[in-house]
């Protein structure tokens, strides 16, 4: 009998991948132009994946002494498995897709996307509870995909949330020119730049 593929530690696997990583834009809006940092940590993983969703998982749940770091160190070991949360009434194909994205985030953030704004004044930023300042979209696709970013110090950004949704999160908001972004390994210091903004 074949083994079943665990993808929630896989999607981990992958997510942990991150930790080291750090890419660097510079942005420009209005003539203006901002450094913009975003890092990763792999406590970050329980909400981006949607896991907090799954409120009758007992082992996923946030108590004294529990954090979502620990959380992550269980799915990694495989003391927290596939088998621990596919049985959750709360696990719908969306959250499944959310924690299988969560894995692929280093490479959708190694692609060319489009950077917006993200005010919650402003289109559907009205409607969501999301607490971010900026997003992240492929929005040249029909179902786009949406990294949502929050500030984590001065100019520092980490990844609040991350799905795929028919809605557009972009209406209303500023479009950012990507100037440049380099990814850069914080344990080696090696830099890698992934794009150069070319004027037609």
């Amino acid at each position: 009998m074949e083994n079943k593929v665990d993808w929630l530690r896989e999607a981990a696997k992958g997510f942990a991948r991150l930790k080291n990583i750090r890419y660097d834009l510079l942005i420009a809006h209005a003539g203006k132009t901002l450094n913009l940092s975003i890092g990763f940590d792999n406590a970050h993983f329980h909400h981006i994946a949607g896991l907090h969703k799954l409120k009758d998982i007992d082992q996923l749940r946030l108590r004294r002494k529990r954090s979502t770091a620990m959380i992550f160190e269980e799915i990694m070991r495989g003391k927290i498995s596939l088998a621990t949360i596919e049985n959750s009434a709360f696990l719908t194909s969306k959250i499944i897709e959310r924690i299988k994205l969560a894995g692929m985030l280093e490479s959708i953030m190694d692609a060319d996307n489009l950077l917006f704004s993200f005010d919650a004044r402003y289109g559907q930023a009205r409607f969501s509870a999301i607490p971010a300042q900026y997003v992240i979209t492929d929005a040249d696709k029909s179902i786009a995909l949406y990294i949502f970013l929050a500030a984590d110090g001065e100019s520092g950004y980490i990844t609040r949330s991350l799905f795929r949704d028919s809605k557009d999160y972009t209406e209303g908001q500023h479009r950012f020119t990507i100037l440049s972004k380099d990814k850069v390994n914080i344990r080696t210091k090696e830099c890698e730049r992934l794009f150069t903004y070319e004027r037609k």
